[in-house]
């Protein structure tokens, strides 16, 4: 059985790319997941471009630390979006997803845009997972649900367990 060694967030930031690109030569790694709307998204894509015996997911963005903007627009994606038109924090669309008041067709549509952006790199897309691991929530399922198979998509990274307390 093969084991497969991921890594999230290819494109965060110039520092995460250059630790990405150490552990894939390292073979310390066999996969990585890409932010593509992100400052070093185009390096990552590059890397993944001119390394096609490495496996490639998407690492779907929905939430904002700082950088994270969508890649539809703000005006598409009232719901998801905050006044200055980057994502809203993650705690606040966890308690969203979790009271269903996100909508499944907005989320769908900057799913769409996120893969449709990687896949018109020439980046072929092995997987999805997302970031803060939004995935487990109904309305990112379901948008998923919709928007995987247009792609040709079968694979879906298991979610993280929610923690919350830290262990005694």
């Amino acid at each position: 059985m093969p084991i497969i060694i991921t890594a999230d967030d290819f494109g965060y930031s110039a520092e995460t790319v250059d630790a990405t690109i150490s552990c894939f030569e390292q073979r310390a790694l066999t996969s990585a997941s890409i932010m593509v709307n992100m400052p070093a998204s185009e390096r990552a894509i590059s890397f993944a471009k001119q390394h096609p015996k490495f496996s490639f997911g998407v690492h779907l963005t929905f939430v904002s630390n700082g950088y994270e903007h969508p890649v539809c627009g703000a005006q598409q994606l009232p719901h998801l979006v905050s006044s200055n038109g980057q994502f809203m924090n993650s705690n606040v669309v966890r308690i969203l997803a979790l009271l269903r008041c996100l909508s499944v067709e907005e989320i769908a549509c900057e799913m769409s845009a996120q893969l449709g952006k990687l896949r018109d790199f020439g980046v072929p897309i092995s997987y999805v997972d997302s970031h803060g691991h939004l995935h487990k929530f109904a309305p990112f399922l379901r948008a998923m649900r919709s928007v995987l198979p247009r792609f040709g998509i079968r694979r879906v990274r298991g979610v993280q367990n929610v923690y919350l307390k830290p262990p005694r």
